[in-house]
């Protein structure tokens, strides 16, 4: 539940900045955003293990110092930028938090507006697994010693609906264009993620059940 605590916080920097006010011309504030046209000099491509990091060289109008603004991922702005295109960037707090090339509108690294998902993925991800386990550990400890394969089902395919369910949650997460619609996916998933665990269930019973088939001895 850590996790979960840490979204409010996020979405409401992000209603913040989305809310913020242009700047008044000649004013620099952290409650205010500020536009700066910027020129390109290139994008970057940084290797980082299996993942790459999108950086986007820019120098600003009246400077000569190029400024490294990493991407929030490679569309739609940092794929269509080349050397020399004009973009604008958008400041808030001190940060560049947007950048805009034409009508493409791309966020970066240090914006708010994805500061909810990685919480949001890995809670989800670990409280329905977690949510199995304890009612595993709860029924062992008034079960056991019993008979243990054919009461053993229950709790294991518990478990195992847990796991499913927090893949298809971790998944919405990431991909969803909000919390609302991440939440929307996760509990959508319910149904489907329930059959197939009643199904699996009914196959290994029917298997469990089955008369064994011995080979004759020679």
């Amino acid at each position: 539940m850590g996790l979960f605590a840490a979204v409010p916080g996020a979405l409401a920097s992000q209603r913040e900045y989305a809310s913020a006010p242009a700047c008044p011309d000649g004013t620099r504030s952290g409650s205010c955003t500020m536009a700066v046209p910027a020129t390109v000099r290139g994008p970057d491509d940084e290797a980082h293990g299996r993942s790459v990091w999108h950086w986007v060289l820019v120098t600003e109008q009246g400077s000569d110092a190029v400024r490294r603004v990493r991407m929030a991922g490679a569309k739609p702005v940092f794929d269509a930028v080349r050397a020399g295109d004009v973009v604008t960037l958008t400041y808030w707090r001190d940060a560049i938090r947007t950048v805009r090339f034409g009508t493409a509108s791309q966020e970066t690294y240090a914006s708010p507006s994805e500061d909810w998902r990685l919480p949001t993925a890995f809670g989800l991800l670990t409280l329905p697994f977690g949510v199995g386990l304890l009612l595993f550990g709860r029924w062992l400890r008034f079960r056991f010693p019993a008979t243990l394969r054919p009461a053993l089902s229950r709790p294991v395919m518990g478990i195992l609906a847990g796991a499913c369910l927090s893949c298809v949650g971790f998944t919405a997460a990431m991909l969803s264009d909000g919390l609302g619609q991440a939440l929307l996916f996760t509990v959508a998933g319910i149904p489907p993620v329930a059959l197939l665990v009643a199904l699996y269930a009914r196959r290994m019973r029917r298997r469990t059940t089955e008369p064994m088939l011995t080979a004759p001895c020679p």
